[in-house]
C-alpha cells in the first residue's frame, strides 16, 4: 500500500508540471506515420528498381520508408511537416498523379 501511495504521489507531482501530453514532440525525437494504398499501386510506389521509393525517401529526409504487400506504408523521420508532405505526395502519385522521377521537394 505505501508503494502505491508513493507512486500516486509522484504521478500528481508530474501532472503539475505537465497536465496535458504535448499537442507535437520536439524537432530531435523520430515520428511516425502509417497510412494505406491500394494494393494494385504499390508498384507505383516503389518505381522501377525502388527508384521511386528511394526520391521519396530523399526529398522528403525519411528515416525510412517501409511498403507492406497489404498496402499499408510507414513512414519515418524527424520531421512532422515533411511527413505529412511524404504522405500527401503518395496519396497524389497513387490517385494517378503520374510522379515521374522525384518525390516534389518537401
Amino acid at each position: 500500500e505505501q508503494a502505491r501511495q508513493g507512486r500516486l504521489h509522484i504521478l500528481d507531482e508530474m501532472e503539475k508540471v505537465l497536465d496535458n501530453p504535448r499537442s507535437d514532440l520536439p524537432p530531435t525525437v523520430p515520428k511516425m506515420r502509417i497510412f494505406s494504398i491500394n494494393e494494385d499501386s504499390i508498384g507505383k510506389v516503389i518505381g522501377p528498381g525502388g527508384k521511386q521509393i528511394r526520391a521519396v525517401i530523399e526529398d522528403f529526409e525519411l528515416t525510412n520508408m517501409d511498403v507492406q504487400e497489404d498496402g499499408t506504408i510507414q513512414i519515418s523521420g524527424m520531421s512532422s511537416e515533411k511527413l505529412k508532405a511524404a504522405e500527401e505526395f503518395v496519396n497524389n502519385l497513387v490517385a494517378g498523379g503520374g510522379g515521374g522521377g522525384g518525390g516534389g521537394r518537401g
